[in-house]
């Protein structure tokens, strides 16, 4: 049986052989910033929401989640600075969130990010909202409602 992605416009066949680890990326409108001259290039930021959903190979805990993201992180951004961590649901899932800040690579940019991290079935589910310090409490209302709107479907994972 052949599997069919649809994203937005775009459906195709899942090779036989391949699973699906999705991603998403959704931004909000551009800013312009002429005084971080790093930003020139991109002529401003736009915030952004990055979605990952991975299968799950085996029974899995959310701490274990949460711990396997913590480590990656710090591999990855040995900077990083943790401003908070919390417990919340999404659709009714147990959910923790982490707000970190860190300077973005190549540009070292300052950015700060929220990621929320939660499981549904088989399905590992990363949301990873990202926004420059200074607009982020602003910025994260438009996160809260994504993820206030999130339903979760049992088909979800595939």
């Amino acid at each position: 049986m052949v599997e069919l992605v649809v994203l937005g416009p775009v459906q195709l066949a899942l090779p036989a052989s391949w699973e699906r680890a999705s991603e998403a990326s959704l931004v909000a409108p551009r800013r312009s910033f002429a005084d971080l001259p790093t930003l020139s290039e991109l002529r401003g930021f736009q915030p952004n929401v990055y979605i990952q959903l991975s299968a799950l190979t085996g029974p899995a805990r959310l701490d274990d989640l949460v711990e396997t993201a913590a480590i990656a992180r710090r591999g990855a951004l040995p900077q990083l600075r943790m401003l908070d961590q919390r417990e919340r649901t999404v659709a009714g899932a147990p959910a923790v969130e982490h707000v970190f800040t860190f300077e973005a690579p190549p540009t070292a940019v300052p950015v700060q990010q929220a990621q929320v991290l939660f499981l549904t079935g088989a399905t590992a589910c990363t949301l990873t909202f990202t926004s420059l310090p200074g607009f982020f409490e602003e910025d994260r209302r438009q996160f809260d409602d994504l993820l206030d709107s999130v339903q979760l479907r049992e088909e979800a994972a595939r």
